[in-house]
């Protein structure tokens, strides 16, 4: 059952606390410093105020610059990747969104559909009967028995869910919202262990897990292939009739949004991106930039200011995230998690983008399509 209580917590911050103050890789401290100040946000969203050190999660002032130092080169590597890479993701995210827009923007509109609420019987059965069909059921209940799956409510991110990870030993939290027992918090559930698979395959490695966080735009794609397939699993199993299909519909929404946000970044000029550093800040300015291309640039600033956070590495690896979990989800209906493309992307997914992977895996705007047009008939009234 999800746990509530904060004392994990509080114990995993002191003992990161201390590894920190250990350790003299400056990959571990960055890498720390990035779990501990998340730990810090996971008590405040659970309605805990901390007293919060100054330097705590850096060990001490002069590992706090150096931390920061090494932060900012992965920031820059980050920018430099996209910005080389800026007119393949114009291709890739230009070349789809029009024709996605096309299938998915007349399903939208109509009343908000009113949440399901299960038994917390009928909710856990559910879960593991997807979860068995790809043998994950073990590694679910293992998070579940060992009090690492937690609910918060006081969302400070504006998200349902999250995942912690400390790369240095390899310990892992997952996060979901307020636990209702319903289909949000089951897909929460399923994506937030996503992450914690996906990273589990990691293991205790600072430097790997730096170079996945900051520079790859990969991050969310096996979380988005395991709840692609547990919709698929609700739709075709009839549970809870169109609830389903509505969920599958707010997920299909979700990506579209995002591959419009990551279009809109591929049409600005690099210089835009050097001059401001923050996007959140520059709407206006962007859609009077970029809004003739459009044929609403009202419809696109009410959109960008919807945005949680519009920045490049969130609308990059969510956008990614969905362009490249539907070829990962179709490959593992058939294979199961024995699946050669799965196995391929996860020895590759580490590092800054490169091109030649989404070749070898087959993926392009036309082939994106032809997978899309074919999950389309889950959610299609």
């Amino acid at each position: 059952m999800i746990q509530t209580g904060t004392r994990p917590i509080y114990r995993e911050i002191e003992q990161a606390t201390k590894l920190q103050s250990r350790t003299k890789s400056l990959e571990t401290k960055l890498a720390l410093a990035n779990y501990i100040n998340d730990m810090y946000e996971v008590l405040y969203c659970m309605g805990d105020e901390p007293r919060f050190p100054k330097y705590a999660a850096f060990g001490s002032r002069e590992h706090k610059e150096k931390i920061e130092s090494l932060l900012h080169s992965y920031r820059k590597l980050q920018l430099d990747s996209f910005l080389e890479h800026k007119d393949f993701h114009h291709y890739m995210f230009g070349e789809t969104v029009t024709d996605v827009q096309e299938l998915i923007v007349p399903l939208f509109g109509g009343e908000e559909p009113r949440e399901e609420v299960f038994s917390d019987v009928e909710f856990y059965n559910i879960l593991y009967s997807f979860l068995r069909e790809y043998g994950l059921d073990d590694q679910f209940r293992a998070f579940d028995k060992s009090g690492k799956m937690l609910s918060f409510d006081q969302p400070q991110r504006n998200m349902d869910g999250f995942t912690s990870f400390n790369p240095a030993t390899g310990e892992t939290f997952l996060f979901a919202k307020e636990n209702y027992f319903d289909f949000s918090t089951m897909t929460t559930l399923i994506h937030e262990f996503g992450h914690g698979y996906d990273l589990g395959k990691m293991g205790a490695n600072p430097l790997a897990f730096n170079q996945y966080y900051y520079l790859s735009p990969f991050s969310e794609v096996f979380p988005r292939a395991l709840e692609r397939l547990f919709l698929r699993f609700c739709v075709q199993n009839g549970i809870r009739g169109n609830s389903s299909r509505e969920k599958f519909l707010d997920f299909a929404s979700f990506n579209y949004d995002y591959m419009l946000w990551g279009y809109v970044l591929c049409k600005l000029e690099d210089n835009f991106f050097h001059k401001h550093k923050d996007l959140n800040f520059q709407i206006d300015k962007i859609v009077r930039k970029v809004g003739h291309s459009f044929n609403d640039a009202e419809a696109l600033s009410e959109s960008l200011h919807s945005c949680p956070d519009f920045n490049i590495r969130d609308v990059v690896r969510y956008t990614y995230g969905d362009i490249v979990s539907i070829f990962l989800a179709d490959d593992m209906e058939d294979c199961g998690m024995k699946s050669e493309l799965l196995e391929f992307f996860m020895r590759g997914r580490i590092g800054v983008f490169r091109e030649r992977f989404l070749e070898e895996m087959g993926i392009n705007p036309s082939s994106y399509m032809e997978h899309y047009e074919k999950e389309y008939q889950y959610i299609k009234k």
